[in-house]
């Protein structure tokens, strides 16, 4: 008996995996699981009562195979970064793109902002130090300031509390964007007031 029922927890735990792995692979197309938190509980609780399992075993479960999927996938989506910006840059939000590409909102975000905003890369003072040149008495000569340095790449600790609290780290748009890329604000409230059918017929 207790072997039987041994069987029968494994094929409940290989059937619940097998649902996993389906439903994240098809979220964001047919399935918008991964992008509402009210459908996700609610399917997670329906998938508890078929296979049978705790619902804090299944919520284990789907994220194991989530973070799986996403160290499978996440490549090929970093690989086509200047895609999704420019996607964003056209109108489209981030929530739209995470789900064209069945991708965590929260990452997607992260890509971007990396592209389009201006962060500080570390500590300014060290930056200043590696953009100018001092004289023999120890004075800037401000003459002699590399103007073509390349900007620093911002650390990861700043870009993750850039996506937690944008507007407390990056301030306002104007600030914060980069200058050829402002643009896209105005084009991105005027697709979403088109969305809502207002303003649509002022051009």
């Amino acid at each position: 008996l207790s072997r039987s029922r041994e069987m029968q927890n494994n094929d409940s735990y290989d059937a619940a995996l097998s649902w996993c792995r389906q439903t994240i692979s098809r979220s964001g197309h047919d399935n918008m699981m991964l992008f509402s938190p009210k459908q996700y509980h609610e399917e997670i609780d329906a998938a508890s009562a078929k296979f049978d399992l705790p619902v804090e075993a299944l919520h284990s479960l789907f994220r194991n195979a989530h973070v799986a999927h996403l160290k499978r996938t996440s490549h090929q989506i970093k690989s086509q970064t200047s895609r999704h910006v420019q996607n964003y840059l056209n109108g489209m939000s981030i929530l739209n793109i995470s789900k064209k590409c069945n991708y965590p909102p929260s990452m997607m975000a992260r890509l971007i902002i990396e592209n389009i905003a201006m962060m500080p890369g570390g500590d300014e003072n060290d930056a200043n130090k590696k953009c100018q040149s001092t004289d023999a008495e120890g004075e800037t000569n401000a003459s002699t300031m590399n103007t073509n340095a390349k900007p620093i790449p911002p650390s990861r600790k700043f870009v993750t509390e850039a996506v937690r609290s944008p507007e407390k780290i990056l301030g306002c748009a104007s600030d914060c964007i980069i200058p050829q890329y402002l643009f896209s604000e105005k084009r991105g409230k005027r697709t979403q007031l088109e969305g809502k059918g207002v303003g649509s017929n002022d051009d």
